[in-house]
């Protein structure tokens, strides 16, 4: 059986404007967020579906962009999770989805 994925491009928006920092959004800090926002919004049974499949792939340097591989059958469930998301690390950010590979237009 083969497994279908879906990829989905991200860029974040950071709101902490009024206080410039060094440090840069990291991969890893992008995948924990996604983890606990499916695992609120959906609970056991969202992560169940996420939780070996699921990649993060920097696009930028800065960590501004990024692209998220999930199940197709979980593709909504993470997009809808991605968007409740206010927080990644110590800083303030805004989601905005920009594509999802797969998708007829």
């Amino acid at each position: 059986m083969r497994f279908k994925n879906r990829f989905l491009q991200y860029r974040i928006r950071q709101e902490d404007t009024k206080t410039p920092t060094k440090e840069k959004i990291e991969y890893d800090q992008i995948l924990q967020s996604i983890k606990q926002a499916i695992q609120l919004n959906f609970g056991d049974y969202g992560y169940a579906c996420i939780q070996k499949s699921i990649n993060v792939r920097l696009l930028e340097d800065d960590g501004s962009s990024f692209i998220v591989k999930v199940p197709r059958d979980s593709q909504q469930m993470a997009r809808v999770a991605i968007a409740f998301i206010t927080k990644v690390g110590s800083h303030r950010v805004a989601m905005q989805f920009i594509r999802a590979s797969g998708r007829p237009s």
